[in-house]
């Protein structure tokens, strides 16, 4: 298969030079086949897909099978259409050399203006020289501009009959309606991790390259279905092996998280191993690639563990059903629906910010939220959006809250003693007090109002003006959780609500007990704090309340309601 004379990249000496070494793409190479056989031509096709699938390559392939001197063969049936072309006359030839005067390739990616197109309309109105067709391939078609496009329109829709376009691109939906309406479009799926696997191990067998099957299947996946990618990867993992093509080699070189240890990571937050999940993460930070790539792992693991619950094993993690047989049964019922929930919550977060590994670790550690004291399943919570400071910068302002905040949720009745409870809400207040250093703190706990407590969940009711203080309620969670425990049970958590002002403010009050002293006048001090801007609001009449409901019409008001709790109105001088 390589090319004589020099040693080409894999990418290059492996090219298919015929329809029957195409891989993994029979739909597309039959249907140009057919075309061929019945000679039914479009004037344009649109070959769409993914990197690296192969869209170049067939498009070649059927301007050289256009031409080939074999093609009357072909037609007659003395040959098989997966043939051509044959490689071996002159057209062929001059194919594979570069040279043939009847093919001309245009990479759109460097000429996308109205001129180069202008002079392409020009020059299709030549004959072809040597074949029965002059064919045009435009690489990266997407990236004409649209004037440009606009220029073609005519030219696609009635070229002569001896042209034939071929546009290729990996974005088809950047291609104007008119273009694709006019287009015989052609789909490139990416190659199942199967065949992608199989097809390197015969790579490997001709070139004489020893690797384990592990290590090509890590490698397959890693590729995403992109035979150029997966050839490029082979290679690179080929010159670096010494004698065999090993998986730690691989995961190596390529700075991979292996799967073995994000089976540990969630094992470790099954136990509540705090120490252990961040000794995992930090070994996710020292490898080469970003965090972002342990996030993807996290990810396929949690989608995998889905679907072993549901009796289905995915393709490509088959070589791990004993793995997941043992998460399986450490896990929480319903750990990894709200695990996926939130990693997806993080995605884009992990993608903007500088400080990946503290964020990451955030993520990990807002997940032991799902996993009681006894391995119950716990209340789930949003993140924060992260927005950037004056200077610009894409650090986070506000830190990820590891307990739910729920904003103006209506009371619910609870089925315990809300009396009896009250009085363990009392304890719990007065063993924090002499732990607590910070006044702020201790004022902002007291003046939570007790609601009740249901499935180990303590409900608790807070001004709504004291939002501002949440950030300084979840970074005290070390201090004051032992003691929820310890009063409330183990696996207890904080669920704090922060009411509206007016109606709901009537039903905020100090737990008894705790409204004199010098607490309660901090109390006092910071709820005239906070409250004034509101009086001052309150004197403004008028006014439009807005819809912010819809976050995407609204992310910027979302975001500063979720940091500034308020309500949004217009007011017109």
């Amino acid at each position: 298969m390589a090319e004589v004379g020099y040693r080409l990249n894999f990418a290059r000496s492996w090219r298919p030079r015929a329809f029957k070494e195409v891989v993994g793409q029979t739909t597309p190479v039959q249907l140009l086949a057919n075309s061929i056989a019945r000679d039914i031509y479009f004037p344009v096709y649109l070959l769409s897909g993914m990197r690296g699938s192969g869209k170049t390559t067939v498009g070649r392939l059927f301007a050289a099978a256009l031409n080939c001197e074999r093609l009357v063969d072909f037609c007659a049936g003395s040959c098989q259409w997966n043939d051509l072309p044959c490689g071996a006359c002159r057209s062929c030839q001059l194919m594979q050399r570069g040279e043939h005067p009847d093919f001309i390739e245009v990479d759109a990616a460097s000429y996308t203006g109205v001129e180069n197109v202008r002079q392409i309309i020009d020059e299709a109105q030549f004959l072809p020289v040597v074949g029965r067709k002059k064919v045009y391939l435009v690489d990266e078609a997407h990236m004409l501009s649209k004037s440009a496009f606009n220029a073609f329109l005519k030219m696609l829709e009635e070229p002569p009959a001896s042209v034939i376009f071929l546009l290729a691109t990996t974005e088809a939906h950047k291609i104007i309606d008119t273009v694709r309406s006019r287009s015989f479009q052609l789909f490139f799926d990416p190659l199942p991790f199967d065949t992608l696997a199989d097809y390197l191990i015969q790579v490997a067998q001709k070139e004489g390259i020893s690797c384990e099957r592990e290590a090509v299947e890590v490698i397959a996946q890693q590729s995403e279905g992109s035979v150029r990618d997966a050839l490029t990867a082979f290679e690179q993992a080929g010159v670096a092996a010494e004698q065999c093509i090993t998986i730690d080699l691989v995961r190596g070189l390529f700075g991979l998280v292996s799967f073995a240890a994000v089976f540990d990571l969630y094992h470790a937050l099954f136990v509540r191993d705090i120490p252990r999940v961040f000794d995992v993460v930090s070994e996710f930070a020292g490898q080469r690639r970003s965090l972002a790539h342990g996030w993807s792992v996290l990810v396929e693991v949690a989608t995998g563990a889905l679907w072993f619950e549901k009796s289905l094993l995915m393709p490509n993690l088959r070589a791990y059903e004993k793995d997941f047989q043992r998460l399986i049964a450490a896990a929480p019922q319903g750990f990894f629906a709200r695990a996926l929930d939130l990693f997806f919550k993080y995605e884009l977060l992990l993608q903007k910010t500088q400080n990946q590994k503290q964020l990451f670790e955030r993520m990990i550690i807002a997940c032991l939220e799902f996993v009681g004291g006894s391995g119950e399943v716990a209340v789930q919570f949003n993140p924060v959006e992260q927005v950037k400071d004056s200077k610009g910068a894409g650090a986070p302002v506000s830190s990820v809250p590891l307990v739910q905040a729920v904003m103006e949720q209506p009371l619910v009745e609870t089925s315990g003693n809300v009396n009896t409870e009250a009085e363990v809400w009392k304890k719990f207040l007065a063993q924090v007090r002499p732990l607590c250093k910070d006044p702020i703190l201790l004022s902002v706990l007291a003046s939570g109002c007790f609601q009740g407590v249901d499935s180990k969940v303590v409900r608790v009711m807070f001004p709504k003006s004291f939002a501002f203080y949440q950030e300084l309620l979840i970074n005290a969670r070390l201090l004051w959780q032992p003691v929820l425990e310890e009063c409330f049970g183990g696996g207890a958590t904080l669920l704090p609500f922060f009411s509206t002002e007016g109606e709901d403010a009537g039903r905020v009050r100090p737990v008894a007990g705790h409204d004199k002293g010098p607490t309660a006048e901090l109390v006092k001090k910071n709820s005239a704090k906070v409250s004034m801007p509101v009086q001052k609001r309150k004197q403004m009449r008028g006014g439009t309340a807005v819809d912010i409901s819809d976050v995407n019409a609204w992310p910027t008001a979302n975001m500063l309601v979720g940091l500034f709790p308020g309500s949004v109105k217009l007011y017109e001088e």
